[in-house]
């Protein structure tokens, strides 16, 4: 199951994001901030 993370917009307010299909027009600016594992973390847990 996907876990989904909090995302906060330039005016504080807090969302979850659900993606889903659809059309629509707006203006909108999105800023996604993505971690991901160290690459020595990933070694050692794959020995």
């Amino acid at each position: 199951m996907t876990q989904l993370t909090p995302i906060q917009l330039e005016d504080g307010t807090i969302i979850y994001p659900y993606v889903t299909k659809g059309t629509a027009e707006s203006n909108l600016k999105i800023t996604v901030k993505c971690s991901f594992p160290d690459q020595s973390e990933k070694k050692t847990q794959q020995s």
